[in-house]
């Protein structure tokens, strides 16, 4: 297997952390360990195995050595400014966090390690690695379209689009749609949308489908900012992982909550006219 290499770059704020953090200070940065564990997720994913993803990536128990060095450098000068980190409640104290602008170019090199990587385990690679680039996110509140990840050979076009990532998911669970606003070309109003799912201290949230801190649970129901027919929309992915408490049902009964509460309701329509499409 000769090298892997992806060129992308972020859509929207992007808020990956690495070494230079601290209580007053934080510089973001995209590291290849984060990229890696990205990669792993998606392998999982799309259903393969555990086995497979321990050759491929390494593992602990047992201890295995990967096949695969994942490398991850920038290719312009990596810029960053103070965003708002949930711009659905303002910019209150304590709400804005450095994050890498989107537009920064970055360079992602998969290499095989001495003895290479079979055909089969080749092909698991890059898939797994084509659904992160153009499904995925990285970093903090990647959930909720933030670190949306564009790469440099994704569809240009909604139809294009779903075929690709179609192709891809044909034996998975996961699941997508687009939802139907456009943001034109500022991904903030985006983020802005995609923060606002009811609080699960305040309410109560059938089977947590939005994700909850008590008891932790990340959401199933995941936002991405992508770039289709020259302009911004939200991926909606539906990534059920407890059969009996992600499902259509607790989904559409989130959706009527959402309806009851001001500032919600937008969101909630929105996803409601994918609903069949998403959980189908």
């Amino acid at each position: 297997m000769e090298s892997f290499i992806y060129n992308f770059s972020p859509l929207s704020d992007t808020f990956s952390h690495g070494a230079y953090q601290t209580q007053n200070f934080n510089r973001p940065e995209l590291r290849a360990p984060s990229v890696k564990g990205m990669i792993r997720w998606w392998h999982k994913a799309l259903g393969y195995s555990e086995g497979d993803a321990q050759m491929l990536f390494g593992g602990i128990n047992p201890t295995q050595a990967a096949l695969v060095s994942v490398r991850v450098q920038s290719s312009t000068v990596p810029q960053t400014q103070s965003s708002s980190f949930m711009p659905h409640k303002g910019r209150g104290a304590g709400s804005m966090k450095s994050a890498i602008i989107p537009g920064c170019g970055y360079r992602l090199t998969l290499a095989p390690r001495r003895g290479g990587i079979d055909g089969r385990l080749s092909e698991q690679l890059h898939n797994s690695t084509k659904a992160w680039l153009l499904l995925g996110s990285i970093g903090q509140r990647s959930n909720r379209a933030a670190g949306s990840i564009l790469w440099d050979q994704c569809p240009e076009t909604l139809k294009g689009f779903e075929i690709e990532a179609g192709n891809l998911l044909v034996k998975s669970k996961v699941r997508f749609a687009i939802l139907s606003m456009s943001f034109g070309s500022g991904s903030v109003s985006a983020r802005d949308l995609a923060g606002r799912f009811p609080n699960t201290r305040d309410f109560t949230v059938p089977g947590n489908v939005f994700g909850s801190a008590k008891p932790r649970k990340p959401s199933p129901l995941k936002l991405k900012v992508v770039r289709l027919d020259d302009t911004l929309k939200l991926l909606a992915i539906w990534v059920p992982e407890n059969p009996r408490e992600d499902t259509a049902s607790n989904l559409a009964q989130g959706l009527d909550l959402m309806d009851t509460i001001p500032g919600k309701q937008e969101l909630a329509g929105l996803i409601r006219e994918i609903l069949p499409r998403l959980t189908g």
